[in-house]
């Protein structure tokens, strides 16, 4: 591995769309290098010896064969800058929960064979990342075709072999040529090549968004299902719908990625831009419908119509109202579209496209209406009801409460409704209110636990709880909280960025966040690095401008610079590196004093 205080004394600029590979072999060339040594010095810790073929491994995932960040910091480029020369910049922003280099969103994407535009090489010196996308074969800088063969031996160039740029690594042969006048292109027929290179660009910005596939899924379903030009399309993007309610759903046996390929002819299908896709905001209630299951459009529920007999809204039209709920699985009944009537609280659902009640008052009363049940036993008032004990004492606590039987020995206390309604709206959890002390037995909490206004506040309780968090919003406000904290020099910490939030540490690990996290904590140290770096550099000016004298051992200037050589060693080589040079810069004829 290459030595902290070891740099490379001449500095490179990386060019607009240039790839990693082509960066490199600048840097090497302009140093006085070999590709070879250059490679080895800076390669990760974890990498084995370098070979000059691993070059083309540069451009799709950099970070298993160099150290970018040492790069970065010895050439003095910001950080990040090298990261948006590979695919891998890609790779990460749909990555999901896996590592990019094991994303297979761009598989038969990645050229393996050079193409390049021969007017490009001959006007600038360095080799595009768009050239080693398959499907892009035209240059619209300059209007030519990508050029798959060397002009001069019309060999076909493997990246492999590639050791130097602008020329044939077979024949040594030049590549560059002056623009020659051509037929005219057809530009109509490059219009979707023309969308696809404006998608990658985007994609190769250091914009910072992530999408896993079940968000990318979610959207394209949302998209096709709210345009009937789109609905019949799923063949042009080459996905079924099936396969992307599996994704959405996030059902698959194995975890697998919507391919970069389908997401970009889905764009331009849509006539969307990336930037609209990111921004596109997918309604709760249809991301709820397919999530559980449906992704058919909601019944009218004026057609539904509450069948108690004892209600006020007993047969009206409209009397029914979504609770959110689209699709369970009751037993072998698959029940859709939850409704309930607030006026006497019960619930109902659609089985078959028939109406089915989910509570049982409605078909304990019609069973037991026309009989004496007086005189029945538990065990008789149960086979006649068909219910179980514990659903007989609530059906009888709710038909006494709406004067249909008289089999309760208990009474409403409006006082007790009166204070089970408001500690409801206070937020009280109901399995804290059956726990009161004011209950004589569970026949007195029933009682008032079905009365009608405690259910209406149960239903209103129930449709009042927070929204839950959604991922692809979570995944925007991350980057935001990330940014504000190293804005106000706060440390990032998964706590801190949980309680800003809003969601738990575990919730963070879940959603795949956490290694995004770590990356920004990375990036924190590494700006209060350089700015504590700074301010030492700064006084360090300060100090041999105005208290500096020749005398002065290298012990007495860190005690007045309040600084430990030691620890410098570690954390800064390069202060007492600058520490040493300006002794000496300032010394009597570049002698040192002890």
């Amino acid at each position: 591995m290459i030595t902290e205080n070891l740099g490379l004394s001449v500095k490179v600029t990386p060019q607009e769309e240039e790839s990693l590979s082509s960066f490199i072999l600048r840097t090497a060339r302009s140093n006085g290098a070999s590709i070879h040594w250059l490679m080895n010095n800076y390669r990760t810790r974890n990498s084995d010896q370098i070979k000059i073929s691993d070059i083309s491994r540069l451009d799709v995932c950099p970070s298993n064969v160099l150290d970018i960040g040492l790069i970065e910091k010895h050439l003095c480029l910001e950080i990040g800058s090298l990261n948006k020369l590979s695919l891998q910049n890609i790779m990460v922003k749909f990555k999901g929960d896996g590592r990019p280099e094991n994303s297979r969103i761009m598989r038969g994407m990645i050229r393996k064979n050079f193409h390049y535009c021969p007017v490009c090489l001959y006007e600038s010196d360095y080799y595009s990342l768009l050239w080693r996308i398959e499907s892009i074969n035209f240059c619209f800088k300059h209007y030519v075709k990508l050029m798959p063969v060397c002009e001069s031996c019309k060999r076909s160039i493997s990246y492999n072999s590639i050791g130097q740029i602008g020329y044939c690594p077979y024949c040594k042969s030049k590549m560059a040529r002056p623009l020659r006048t051509s037929r005219d292109t057809n530009l109509n027929e490059l219009k979707e090549e023309s969308i696809k290179v404006d998608i990658l660009k985007d994609l190769l910005s250091n914009k910072s968004f992530y999408l896993d596939s079940t968000d990318v899924a979610m959207r394209i379903l949302y998209v096709l299902s709210t345009s009937g030009l789109l609905n019949k399309k799923y063949d042009q993007i080459g996905i079924r719908k099936s396969y992307l309610l599996q994704f959405a759903r996030d059902s698959m046996k194995y975890k697998r990625s919507i391919h970069l390929n389908t997401i970009i002819r889905f764009l331009c299908e849509a006539n969307l831009s990336l930037e609209e896709l990111l921004q596109m905001k997918v309604p709760q209630e249809f991301e709820k419908r397919i999530l559980n299951g449906d992704d058919s459009e909601s019944p009218d529920n004026t057609k539904y119509i509450c069948q108690a007999p004892w209600c006020n809204s007993y047969l009206k039209a409209g009397s029914l109202q979504f609770t959110g709920t689209n699709v369970k699985h009751n037993g072998e009944r698959r029940l859709k579209w939850y409704m309930i009537c607030y006026e006497c609280g019960c619930e109902y659902a659609i089985h078959k496209g028939s109406l089915v009640e989910r509570s049982y008052f409605i078909k304990g009363y019609l069973r037991i209406r026309d009989l004496d049940i007086y005189k029945l036993s538990k065990r008789e008032f149960s086979e006649i009801t068909g219910l179980s004990m514990p659903q007989n004492r609530r059906l009888t606590a709710y038909l006494t409460g709406r004067g249909l039987i008289c089999t309760s020995r208990y009474r409403y206390d409006e006082d007790l409704v009166s204070g089970f309604v408001k500690a409801l709206k206070a937020g009280e959890k109901i399995s804290n209110i059956v726990k009161w002390p004011c209950w004589d037995d569970e026949d007195h909490y029933f009682v008032h636990r079905y009365h009608t206004r405690v259910i209406q506040a149960l239903m209103m309780k129930k449709n009042n709880q927070p929204h839950r968090k959604n991922k692809n919003d979570i995944k925007y406000e991350l980057a935001a909280v990330c940014k504000r904290f190293m804005q106000i020099n706060m440390k990032i910490t998964n706590y801190e960025i949980s309680k800003a939030l809003g969601i738990t540490v575990q919730t963070l690990t879940k959603w795949g966040l956490q290694e995004y996290i770590r990356g920004m904590k990375n990036t924190q140290k590494m700006l209060q690095r350089r700015k504590r770096i700074e301010i030492w550099m700064k006084r360090i000016e300060v100090f041999f401008r105005e208290e500096w004298t020749i005398n002065m051992g290298m012990k007495m200037i860190y005690e007045r610079l309040h600084l430990s050589q030691s620890y410098l060693c570690d954390y800064a080589p390069e202060v007492n590196t600058f520490i040493k040079e300006k002794r000496l810069e300032l010394s009597r004829n570049g002698e040192t004093y002890k």
